[in-house]
């Protein structure tokens, strides 16, 4: 559940983007807008599990059974067998939140946001929006796609005429 640690020195270009997808219904833009709607719905979705859904709850309960566990047995309760026992239950529910998590949500995400860095970008506002998601989704870390984002990206800027 790691944040990208870099913000953009754009405003989000992913609500323009969403808006164009309902503005601007042209036959081109059909495959770009049925991906980032699905994109944007699952972003969604994954931002409520994360923080009110069964993974934020999850991840609550498991710091309040942390902080009682070292308030009854001291800050070295992890070394304890009772501390462990007290946090045991919650770890677990923890882990698997965090397992549906990325099996529901962060992993077909990801996925999507892939697909989107392929398909050419309709406009300039989904060619931010691009770069947004491939920021957010930390496509340009992986090896085997890293370099293929800036490569979509130089793309769609030349064929959208954008001075790279």
């Amino acid at each position: 559940m790691a944040e990208a640690a870099h913000t953009s020195v754009f405003p989000s270009f992913l609500s323009v983007a969403a808006q164009n997808l309902c503005a601007t219904p042209k036959a081109h833009r059909n495959e770009w807008d049925r991906k980032l709607a699905e994109y944007l719905r699952g972003a969604a979705l994954k931002e409520a599990f994360t923080k009110f859904g069964e993974l934020g709850f999850a991840a609550e309960n498991n710091n309040r059974a942390n902080l009682m566990a070292k308030s009854a047995h001291g800050p070295n309760y992890l070394r304890t067998p009772e501390g462990l026992a007290q946090i045991m239950a919650s770890g677990e529910r923890l882990d698997a939140a965090t397992d549906v998590w990325a099996e529901q949500y962060a992993d077909p995400l990801h996925e999507l946001a892939v697909e989107l860095m392929r398909l050419p970008a309709p406009d300039e506002a989904a060619l931010l929006a691009k770069i947004e998601i491939i920021e957010a989704e930390e496509l340009y870390l992986y090896s085997s796609i890293g370099m293929e984002a800036m490569d979509c990206v130089a793309a769609d800027a030349a064929r959208l005429g954008v001075e790279a």
